[in-house]
């Protein structure tokens, strides 16, 4: 049947969860007073909607069993994309603060106008704090942009409904919505969101619109992880793991070999990096001691990537990777 999913933020308390000692008892059933804040405000969301399942990553995984891990995150790829909804709670620091965080209303002051050429009910709270860069979005306040593995759930999750410190807010394939938007802003004209160039990137075939040209692919693979190692890593050996089922998505639509967050046809572009020392107090010249991937890719260290952005095309080139 159907069932939605949960993205949220585990922070410094460890969520309720599923152990090999516990997984007969919560085959059993798992009580609404068990449950953290978090968990119970997506169970109600889901029943008001008439969504029957939910699948919440530290209770459908069993979290001290390897082989379970490799299983479901071989998985995680059609579990978000195949879910008719992800909730997000992306006000909430850990799985106690709930979805639906204190707010004060007043800081949203009503304004009309108009925006990308249509009429729509904006305020000039978002106008002024969010309008001047383009972002409709929040994100200085969404715990949720800290995580590593929350970058795929946004990207595979083909609808949204997130729950924020200051408003609600839609995102599915063809539109953005919010409280202060509730007309909405069509994706087409969000060019400045590489997380929806990335949904783009890889749904089109259920869009029914033209295939992205494998130069627009690679260019949102750069813009993503440009971005990504300033996430929180929890555990090292996750780095490229977080984004295994983005990249066996982009795999399959550019048609193209995958290396260690690299790609096979466009392999002088992505050869192209230096590690930010500043993002992490690391110097490029301090090597782990256990590269978390091989040392011509920007994923072998834990500095931030700063990536080459020359947009010329450039002939394809044979790759073998090897450790």
């Amino acid at each position: 049947g159907q069932y939605a999913t949960l993205s949220h933020c585990w922070g410094a308390r460890q969520p309720l969860a599923t152990t090999k000692a516990t997984i007969t008892a919560r085959e059993r059933g798992i009580a609404d007073t068990q449950l953290p804040q978090t968990f119970r405000d997506a169970v109600h969301v889901c029943r008001v909607i008439g969504i029957r399942y939910l699948w919440i990553d530290s209770l459908c995984i069993i979290q001290d069993c390897d082989e379970d891990w490799a299983s479901e995150a071989a998985a995680m790829s059609d579990i978000y994309h195949y879910s008719v909804l992800t909730i997000a709670a992306a006000g909430a620091r850990d799985s106690t603060e709930g979805c639906f965080q204190p707010r004060n209303g007043l800081t949203l002051w009503p304004w009309f106008g108009t925006v990308f050429g249509r009429p729509s009910r904006v305020t000039r709270y978002s106008y002024n704090r969010r309008g001047t860069d383009g972002n409709l979005e929040d994100r200085e306040n969404n715990c949720l942009n800290s995580s590593v593995w929350v970058l795929q759930e946004e990207v595979l999750s083909r609808r949204t409904l997130a729950f924020g410190c200051e408003e609600m807010t839609w995102k599915c394939q063809g539109m953005f919505a919010s409280e202060t938007l509730a007309l909405g802003v069509p994706h087409a004209k969000i060019t400045y969101d590489h997380r929806l160039r990335l949904q783009g990137s890889i749904s089109t075939s259920q869009l029914g619109t033209e295939q992205p040209s494998k130069a627009h692919i690679f260019a949102c693979w750069y813009q993503m992880i440009a971005d990504y190692p300033a996430r929180n890593l929890t555990f090292k050996k996750d780095k490229l793991a977080a984004i295994a089922s983005l990249a066996s998505r982009f795999a399959t639509a550019s048609k193209t070999k995958y290396c260690a967050g690299l790609w096979e046809e466009d392999i002088i572009k992505g050869l192209l990096w230096a590690s930010d020392s500043g993002s992490t107090g690391v110097f490029p010249d301090q090597r782990l001691v256990e590269p978390l991937a091989p040392t011509w890719s920007w994923a072998c260290g834990l500095s931030r990537a700063i990536l080459g952005t020359s947009s010329e095309s450039r002939s394809a080139v044979h790759c073998d990777a090897s450790h």
